[in-house]
């Protein structure tokens, strides 16, 4: 087996070629591996363009203001986009079904309409 030099202490450790080939023989041990994760990662503001150290993984501005500058501009680049919502029906009726109890494809049973549910998808 190949040696590799760990990316967190240095060390030279034995692996496997195709783990070597697939990009996951980086760290010696485990505690090297959960140590690489624990370092602070640096980052770049995606508001004001300066650095700053990740608190987590997933962090994209380097503090609450720029996030709510960043959040407002899009929420106000949205609205002045100029598309208008479309213009919906304040009812469920839908125009393209008639209700065939009324027109008479469907006959009355022997409890007349007592029984008869509106179908809301439908429109009646």
């Amino acid at each position: 087996m190949p040696m590799v030099k760990c990316q967190q202490c240095g060390k030279a450790f034995s692996a496997d070629a195709g783990r070597i080939r697939l990009g996951r023989a980086k760290y010696c041990s485990r505690s090297c591996s959960a140590a690489a994760r624990r370092t602070p990662k640096e980052a770049t503001c995606l508001w004001c363009r300066s650095t700053f150290t990740k608190g987590r993984g997933s962090q994209k501005y380097c503090s609450l203001d720029c996030a709510n500058e960043a959040l407002r501009a899009a929420s106000y680049k949205k609205a002045s986009s100029g598309k208008k919502k479309p213009n919906r029906p304040a009812t469920l009726y839908c125009a393209c079904f008639e209700d065939p109890w009324a027109n008479g494809s469907i006959k009355p049973d022997k409890y007349g309409n007592t029984f008869r549910t509106p179908d809301f998808g439908l429109g009646f």
